[in-house]
């Protein structure tokens, strides 16, 4: 369905009593992967069609119906039925167009059309051998690859209509060494920069190193965040710079305080949806809306919130262009670094301290700030590795722990859709 016919659809949609209309379309195409054991063991291809219709009847009363478009006329009917049966709300209803969309994203890889599953498989395949090749101790485990080439359209009843075309590639890789797993991810949106990326020898890097014994630590140490640990941190707390948190309707520990900054000014964090090639750079969003630049957390102080259409008319904002699926989705983020590497900062510590390996913050209390989690980690005194610590539970006050940061290093890696220093904080508890 050409973006033209989708226009044409949303008119005849009008004409069968809707007020306002939306009609986004996503084509996906792609290829599974999965290596066990240095053996494939699953190969999927994924062909989909979705088709999203919203409608508003009077009083900004709103239904939304998804299908196959081949069932386009049910969908309609069944999303104007869904209005019917809704309550009123006076910030409904479709956008006007905003802002112009940029060019020259670079979000499509023009060689996804000539890829074969022989190319795919290297990718996968020599992580793999690479693990082993660095180190006979550790044990390649479930290896994975996944690509997607997406065409979005969209169209609306006030006259915007828009088209996007788009891949990305993601691969997994996990080892294990003794009783420890460690695991790691990579993701682009060219075939060239995930075929590159040495992960699997990197995840055995890390695996050899964390065997090592030696000395241990107890109690409250300070620790130094590596930037893909810091990168994973900043991504699960993006998804909650939305004005009902920032405000304190909802708890989180990061609400605004009058104006005062909550963690360290030292802590600046950005949005960006449009950097060219960013994993998470798109031309618009499901309400065909072009995501704006965003100020999440301005030296220190929470400024900047995610609003998709009905939250932005309601606050008598814009809209910023960042609603995937029904959620507010970050674009790509950016915590400022600082101006001193990770090895002078190190020179200066000069005591005992914990480089984390990992940390998983899905059982973040968001109220308090508070984690007990497992963690990973190499013991260190000043530069040097003394020994490890393996799976020992830790409890992190975040906010504490970003009111004492030590250092924001200049050293700074992408991962995902983040970019990221290193930080070294105090406050970490082994448990």
């Amino acid at each position: 369905m050409e973006l033209p016919v989708l226009e044409e659809q949303v008119d005849a949609a009008r004409r069968a009593g809707a007020k306002g209309c939306e009609m986004l379309l996503e084509s996906t195409s792609g290829v599974e992967l999965v290596l066990d054991a240095g053996k494939l063991v699953d190969r999927t291809a994924v062909s989909s069609h979705k088709l999203t219709i919203t409608t508003w009847l009077e009083g900004g009363r709103r239904g939304q119906a998804s299908g196959s478009p081949a069932a386009l006329t049910a969908l309609v009917q069944k999303s104007l039925e869904a209005a019917g049966k809704a309550s009123e709300s006076a910030f409904g209803g479709p956008v006007d167009r905003l802002r112009p969309v940029v060019g020259g994203l670079s979000v499509e890889d023009r060689r996804y059309k000539y890829l074969d599953d022989e190319g795919r498989m290297d990718v996968i395949q020599m992580a793999a051998r690479s693990v082993t090749s660095e180190s006979k101790d550790v044990r390649p485990g479930r290896f994975t690859y996944r690509d997607r080439a997406v065409e979005r359209r969209f169209a609306n009843s006030r006259g915007v209509s828009l088209e996007e075309r788009s891949t990305r590639y993601d691969a997994r890789g996990e080892v294990l060494i003794g009783e420890l797993t460690l695991s790691e991810a990579i993701a682009s949106r060219s075939f060239a920069s995930i075929a590159s990326l040495p992960f699997g020898t990197a995840l055995a890097r890390r695996a050899v190193a964390l065997m090592v014994d030696g000395e241990t630590l107890d109690g409250e140490v300070p620790v130094m965040m590596p930037p893909h640990v810091v990168a994973h941190l900043v991504a699960f707390l993006g998804p909650y710079f939305v004005p009902e948190r920032l405000t304190g309707s909802k708890p989180f520990f990061l609400a605004r305080q009058d104006g005062e900054p909550v963690v360290d000014p030292r802590l600046h964090v950005l949005d960006d949806g449009r950097i060219p090639g960013g994993l998470h750079t798109r031309s618009f969003d499901d309400r065909g809306v072009v995501p704006v630049p965003l100020t999440l957390l301005k030296e220190g102080v929470p400024d900047g919130a995610y609003r998709g259409p009905e939250a932005a008319r309601r606050d008598g904002h814009t809209p910023t262009g960042h609603e995937l699926k029904g959620k507010q989705v970050p674009g790509n983020l950016a915590l400022r670094s600082g101006t001193k590497t990770v090895n002078h900062t190190w020179t200066d510590f000069g005591d005992w301290s914990l480089r984390l390996d990992s940390l998983d913050p899905s059982k973040l209390n968001l109220a308090t700030g508070v984690l007990e989690t497992p963690i990973t980690g190499l013991v260190m005194h000043s530069n040097e590795p003394k020994g490890a610590v393996r799976n020992r539970m830790a409890r992190l006050d975040l906010l504490q722990m970003l009111n004492a940061v030590r250092e924001v290093c200049s050293d700074t890696d992408r991962v995902g859709h983040v970019d990221a220093p290193a930080l070294f904080l105090d406050g970490l508890v082994l448990l």
